[in-house]
């Protein structure tokens, strides 16, 4: 019998270190836009392919987002590798987690009710239902908004908006702003999970 379970089953070890049925199918989705990645690069072509055209048709519909957000063409160029890396990490583990396979593939273990049987712990598990997986994409977000923040307007610019003491107003105002910083990461957390 499955059994569900909130955090992430270890299923084997290396050097000590826990590799959890969520880490499998992390690994899973970095192998396969790996793979997609290289099939799509020794396949470039002046006229595309159908694959070509469809990962073409996909980083134009995510520079026409990015666009809008952002109001220039190169600014978008600039960003997209960090939000089409999460973009797409994110959609290919979502993904991979609702094929029908996945659930059923599993090893035998002791279930964590006392009392309980050998239960069926799944081989690979969706990683957005890992708490440690959000957060590492929160922290990773949030921090990667601030160091580029900080690297196109520079340091002292980017934290006045947080320590502004030209008037107590904006001063309770940065105050918040930086506070939300932190509340960022947890709303990102509990977004995704």
């Amino acid at each position: 019998m499955p059994e569900i379970s909130i955090r992430a089953e270890k299923i084997f070890e290396i050097a000590g270190w826990p590799v959890t049925n969520a880490v499998l199918l992390s690994l899973a989705a970095l192998a396969v836009l790996v793979l997609i990645a290289v099939a799509i690069r020794r396949s470039l072509e002046m006229i595309p392919g159908k694959l070509q055209s469809v990962f073409e048709l996909l980083l134009e519909e995510i520079f026409k987002i990015m666009d809008t957000v952002l109001g220039s063409r190169h600014l978008s160029e600039k960003y997209l590798p960090i939000v089409a890396t999460i973009f797409l990490f994110i959609l290919t583990s979502n993904w991979l987690g609702l094929l029908p396979i996945i659930g059923p593939i599993g090893i035998r273990g002791h279930g964590a009710v006392p009392g309980g049987g050998d239960v069926l712990i799944p081989l690979f598990r969706s990683p957005a239902s890992d708490l440690n997986f959000t957060i590492a994409l929160a922290v990773i977000s949030v921090f990667s908004v601030n160091f580029l923040g900080i690297s196109a307007i520079g340091f002292g610019r980017h934290f006045g908006k947080f320590f502004n003491f030209k008037n107590p107003i904006l001063s309770f105002t940065g105050l918040l702003e930086f506070i939300s910083e932190f509340v960022k990461i947890i709303s990102y957390l509990f977004r995704l999970f």
